[in-house]
């Protein structure tokens, strides 16, 4: 696989995580908003509804419902929102970076300057060992080099 290939794949990747991350926050705001809605309705409706001699009135009862509805409504539809939010298969991993091809972009990522330093210093080994030793300190494995 070639540099462009992997860029391209994290590009994907990329992609699809920022919108499972646009439907997360849309159905947070989806929730918000309709509750609020509803709360405002509710609120109105015991504002103007008339006082009764009773301990609760129809206005209370009803201000009740529709606020009881709006959570049933703000849940339902955040709900089926956030289920776009699809996550990751289990085990699959972002991009699949082939080290020996693309050591400079993935060091990069990996080590901080000092170490890349040390690594281009030593004639830039090949880091397969490395990584089947369970990535050791960077320094010390590659004075072992």
């Amino acid at each position: 696989m070639t540099t462009n290939e992997q860029l391209a794949e994290l590009l994907r990747d990329l992609v699809q995580a920022e919108t499972r991350t646009t439907h997360a926050v849309r159905a947070i705001a989806k929730f918000i908003l309709i509750q609020a809605t509803y709360a405002l309705v509710a609120a109105l409706v015991y504002l103007f509804s008339p006082s009764g001699s009773s301990t609760i009135s129809v206005g209370v009862i009803f201000a009740i419902v529709i606020a009881g509805i709006g959570f049933i409504h703000a849940t339902i539809s955040a709900n089926g929102e956030l289920s776009e939010s699809k996550p990751l298969e289990v085990g699959r991993p972002l991009a699949k970076v082939n080290y020996e091809e693309s050591n400079r972009f993935w060091l990069e990522n990996e080590l901080n300057v000092i170490q890349y330093q040390a690594w281009q210093a030593k004639g830039k080994p090949s880091l397969q060992n490395w990584l089947s030793a369970g990535k050791p300190d960077f320094v010390t494995w590659l004075e072992s080099q």
